[in-house]
């Protein structure tokens, strides 16, 4: 952003010893709903851009100290002629019908999206939630998409023991990263009610917190390894049920490069009640009286 033309004042950050500014001028006036007291704030910009962040009146006092304009010129046109004609960086967007699938993704650890509107270099316009890179692989999977390469059972409980990830499995069952009682744990999370007998005979410790029964993987890598890899060979990740192969290569110790086995679910299909519509026959139909209450006559 081109100092000329700027109407704005110019502050030094305090405390910094480095020559670098920034550029404050007046926005909108806001309202503090609990005190009901008004307050100006200020959109500061930088040399990359205009209207990096926003700034009342009190925290910009707080942060900054004012500088004359001719002091910052020098600093502010050197790191403007720094900047590329071009900068080229992945962006990871999800766009389309959003508000369906809107509740799926909004609950990913970690994820901070933003909305943004963009223009392909095919001229295609966009408009959708910008992905951060690291949540990119968990949002993926909840649309049953496949990676070019299988996650084992070890990278699975190290994305979660982590924190990097909750891994969801079908009929509802969660892993996730928890703290239990000072120490951290890969802890299994049942969809459904029959899950707690099917966990202990897995061998999956449980323990009684606030009379709740809470199912956690050892905190031993080895041990808890094991016991995942017979749970997703029973309970897939959402992501399709190919971590089933890949869980029996596991146990073999065998690689194969044949397709990924798919298993069917036991919900019903969906029903098109078009099809279950049946044409009245039109002599049938003639013979048909409405009341006048009925028909407003």
């Amino acid at each position: 952003m081109r100092l000329k033309g700027i109407e704005a004042y110019f502050y030094r950050k305090i405390g910094s010893e480095a020559a670098e500014y920034v550029a404050a001028r007046a926005s909108l006036i806001h309202t503090d709903p609990e005190t009901g007291l008004s307050y100006q704030t200020y959109a500061v910009s930088r040399p990359s851009g205009r209207n990096q962040f926003y700034l009342d009146e009190a925290e910009l006092a707080a942060r900054y100290r004012l500088v004359p304009k001719s002091k910052a010129k020098d600093w502010w046109d050197g790191e403007v002629e720094k900047i590329p004609p071009f900068l080229k960086k992945d962006v990871f967007l999800l766009s389309g019908a959003l508000l369906p699938i809107f509740r799926q993704i909004k609950n990913v650890k970690d994820a901070s999206f933003k909305i943004v509107r963009t223009t392909t270099d095919e001229g295609v316009r966009l408009v959708g939630l910008q992905v951060p890179k690291h949540t990119v692989k968990e949002i993926t999977r909840l649309f049953d998409c496949a990676w070019q390469r299988e996650d084992t059972s070890e990278e699975i409980f190290q994305s979660v023991i982590g924190g990097k990830e909750s891994c969801e499995l079908v009929e509802n069952i969660r892993l996730k990263n928890s703290k239990v009682f000072g120490d951290y744990y890969v802890e299994v999370v049942p969809g459904f009610a029959t899950h707690p007998k099917k966990f202990r005979s897995l061998g999956i410790t449980s323990i009684t917190q606030n009379s709740r029964e809470r199912f956690l993987l050892p905190q031993n890598e080895s041990e808890a390894v094991g016991l995942l890899q017979k749970l997703v060979s029973q309970y897939p990740p959402i992501s399709g049920t190919r971590f089933i192969g890949q869980a029996q290569k596991e146990k073999d110790g065998t690689s194969s490069n044949a397709p990924p086995v798919e298993t069917v679910t036991d919900e019903p299909a969906p029903i098109d009640v078009r099809e279950w519509l049946i044409e009245p026959d039109l002599e049938q139909l003639a013979l048909v009286t409405l009341d006048d209450s009925l028909t407003g006559d």
